[in-house]
């Protein structure tokens, strides 16, 4: 696209324009990252999670702890009412006698097992306890760190955004420099360039997608006579 020889000054705009969308870019990549850490906190998530896990573990080992015992309060149960009816008297034959006998031996093992288990569900239990307190400080800790670190991505949020403002304000007053059919080719090339619709013309390859630029192209920008698109990826191409 071959124009009328294009003043100094749009030239100037051109690459003023080509310099503040770089900045722009960058600016845009700052501002979404200080907006994320603004609000989502890896490390509190971190602490948080570790607490509740902790609590967690708590809650399941004192469950495990109250079943033993239920199982203890059972077998108690169960003991006491075979120790009766072998003092009853009333059971009849040898035999009720020895498989009431046999279920009492089985009954005490069982007991020795339950009293094993209660001791060692204590156990885990008291060391998930322990583990509470000194995750309940550091989440207390993290969280005062949390908010500076939050203060810190909210100041960095405030001076992207003003940063973007003044780019903008920047690329607005070059574009109006531009002549209305270049100023119309960068704008419809902006959303589709990912923001980023110049490139260079560098030893005759395009800078962006490394592709040949014809010669004719490359004396028109040496003659300042227009801005050719590069024939491959369409970006508005300017000497280096």
């Amino acid at each position: 696209m071959a124009d009328a020889s294009l003043s100094a000054e749009v030239w100037d705009a051109l690459r003023q324009l080509a310099y503040e969308d770089g900045e722009r870019v960058a600016v845009r990549s700052a501002l979404s990252h200080a907006k994320e850490r603004a609000t989502l906190d890896v490390r509190l998530g971190a602490a948080r999670t570790r607490l509740s896990e902790a609590e967690q573990a708590v809650a399941h080992a004192s469950t495990a702890r109250r079943a033993i015992e239920d199982q203890i309060e059972d077998t108690n149960l169960r003991t006491k009412r075979t120790e009766a009816r072998l003092a009853s008297g009333r059971l009849q034959s040898e035999r009720e006698v020895q498989a009431a006998q046999t279920e009492l031996e089985n009954l005490q093992a069982t007991a020795v097992q339950n009293d094993e288990a209660w001791l060692l569900a204590t156990s885990n239990e008291d060391t998930a306890k322990s583990a509470v307190p000194g995750l309940t400080a550091a989440l207390a800790s993290e969280e005062r760190a949390a908010e500076d670190r939050q203060a810190a991505a909210e100041r960095e949020v405030a001076d992207a955004e003003r940063r973007l403002a003044a780019i903008d304000a920047v690329r607005r007053d070059a574009a109006q420099k531009l002549p209305p059919d270049i100023r119309d080719r960068y704008r419809a090339l902006y959303p589709k360039t990912g923001g980023r619709p110049f490139a260079e013309a560098i030893a005759g390859e395009c800078s962006n997608c490394h592709r040949s630029v014809p010669a004719a192209s490359v004396q028109m920008i040496r003659a300042h006579t227009g801005v050719p698109s590069c024939p491959s990826c369409g970006r508005l191409l300017l000497a280096p």
